[in-house]
């Protein structure tokens, strides 16, 4: 094979593995080891799609051209993402599974690498297509992707909720006290040109209940969501409590309330930075 470079330089100098997998559609470790073989001559045991790509960035390709070469091939994943978007949205049922077992696309790359180590040691050993333990690994890989498939949809959609009402109003802390914060608009910061900075909240109705959005967080920081219910006249009870996830900037809370009640009930978000409450922002469900 007339290559002077080795797969791996291409890919680390024109685009990076990690976008490489995502464009191939198989996982990191499997690009990996595909690109070692690759370099050691093994082409007999790479699948022919993932040969092809490399058979065209190493041999066919000019140089010249390899970035807007991989640029391509990256926008055309992306608008594959975006049609998957559109599509229908991942069960609930399958979501609240993914959900409840923790998991995530690099639990089920290790599984597709463990069960693409097995498959290899197969080929290695001249068993037949036909055999019945060659085809069990197949559909295990053929299931193992579908699987990170539902994964990454979920995960994408998450980061997304669907506003069925209502507008998107924000309010800004302007202290460390929950009455020092305001509306959040242009005029606004006409004349606090500072609270462009500063924590903020913004409360979204959608399908399943309320999304809460936050912006002006550290990395580090932590927004605790509080809902209370005016049980007594002039008096709030806590009904439930919500904190986000590591680097999360929303929290989404169900529906378990009437609307028509929504007089009675109001939130508190409150900005937690090294255990230390930093600011609060209060605000009704009506």
């Amino acid at each position: 094979m007339d290559q002077k470079r080795s797969i791996k330089e291409i890919v680390d100098e024109y685009s990076n593995v990690s976008r490489v997998s995502k464009c191939l559609g198989i996982s990191r470790p499997s690009i990996y080891r595909y690109m070692e073989r690759y370099d050691n001559g093994e082409v007999d045991k790479i699948p022919k799609d993932v040969l092809n790509f490399f058979n065209t960035v190493c041999v066919h390709v000019p140089e010249s051209s390899l970035r807007s070469y991989f640029t391509e091939k990256y926008n055309d994943y992306l608008d594959e993402v975006d049609k998957k978007k559109a599509g229908e949205p991942v069960p609930k049922d399958i979501a609240e599974t993914i959900d409840r077992l923790g998991m995530t696309v690099d639990d089920i790359d290790e599984r597709i690498n463990n069960a693409l180590e097995v498959k290899a040691r197969m080929d290695e050993l001249g068993y037949s297509p036909e055999r019945s333990c060659v085809k069990k690994v197949e559909r295990d890989l053929q299931n193992l992707q579908y699987t990170r498939d539902l994964i990454e949809k979920w995960e994408e959609e998450k980061k997304f909720w669907p506003i069925t009402e209502g507008d998107m109003h924000w309010y800004a802390s302007t202290g460390v006290f929950y009455s020092d914060y305001e509306r959040y608009t242009q005029d606004s910061l006409e004349y606090k040109p500072g609270m462009k900075n500063n924590f903020k909240c913004c409360k979204l109705n959608n399908k399943d209940g309320y999304s809460f959005v936050f912006d002006g967080c550290c990395d580090d920081d932590e927004v605790e969501l509080v809902i209370e219910a005016n049980v007594i006249p002039g008096q709030f009870a806590t009904v439930g409590k919500f904190k986000t996830e590591p680097n999360q900037r929303f929290i989404m809370v169900p529906k378990f309330f009437d609307p028509a009640y929504a007089y009675a009930f109001q939130y508190r978000a409150i900005r937690i930075h090294n255990g230390e409450r930093m600011n609060e922002i209060r605000g009704m469900f009506n």
